[in-house]
């Protein structure tokens, strides 16, 4: 007898393990393997026993259009101008500086919200900024002309 490859409660755990840690950590390729693995134990719910080429090839595809996916979604979330991207304010809009920036550090309120905030120069309390853009954990601000 051939062997049939997986059982599907052993890729949804699998599945959900990667995606745990993937969402954890914030590594888009272990979340997109974790979202390959879950759907592939949950497509093989359904059907008959497959095999392992079966099995893999399917949580490969799954994966693969998972990440391009994601990344996909990623590209367009920093593209729109009024995103939300990260709670980290909306790209574009006025903001004023909370406090004094010191070698291009400090922290700006948009919206009535306080973010930490970057600046090529270094603004006083209460200067009027827009912001420009993102990183991992602050706003790019630019003074207002």
């Amino acid at each position: 007898m051939p062997f049939a490859g997986f059982p599907p409660l052993a890729w949804i755990g699998l599945g959900a393990a990667l995606l745990a840690l993937g969402l954890w950590r914030n590594w888009s390729l272990c979340t997109a393997l974790g979202v390959g693995g879950g759907i592939s134990g949950l497509a093989q719910l359904g059907m008959a026993p497959v095999g392992p080429l079966e099995q893999g090839m399917m949580f490969a595809g799954l994966s693969l259009i998972a990440w391009f996916g994601g990344r996909r979604m990623d590209r367009l979330a920093d593209s729109l101008p009024t995103s939300r991207h990260g709670g980290l304010g909306p790209l574009g809009h006025a903001a004023v500086a909370a406090e004094d920036f010191h070698n291009g550090h400090g922290t700006a309120t948009v919206e009535g919200e306080t973010y930490p905030a970057v600046c090529r120069d270094n603004p006083a309390k209460g200067t009027r900024l827009r912001v420009v853009g993102r990183t991992d954990e602050a706003l790019k601000v630019d003074v207002l002309g």
